[in-house]
């Protein structure tokens, strides 16, 4: 005959969802779909430029780009040169 037990299933509760937290956490920690890394700006030109040649940058991430914009700041003006 089997006696029903509130605290045995309070107990089991409590560990299904602990159990639940740590699996989520363990998902985030090691999915490869979460970013961890910033992305990475760098100039192809290394030291001055001159403005008659092009400024090549170069911008990589350790998964994939979703958008950019290179802007320029002159004084006040804003100037969106790529997007």
């Amino acid at each position: 005959m089997s006696h029903y037990n509130p605290q045995g299933r309070q107990k089991t509760k409590i560990f299904t969802v602990t159990l639940l937290l740590i699996a989520a956490v363990s998902f985030v920690i090691f999915s490869p779909h979460f970013e961890r890394g910033d992305p990475q700006i760098s100039f192809v030109h290394k030291g001055f430029w001159n403005l008659s040649s092009p400024l090549d940058i170069v911008i990589s991430d350790n998964l994939r780009l979703k958008h950019y914009r290179v802007t320029l700041k002159n004084g006040d003006e804003l100037l969106t040169l790529a997007d």
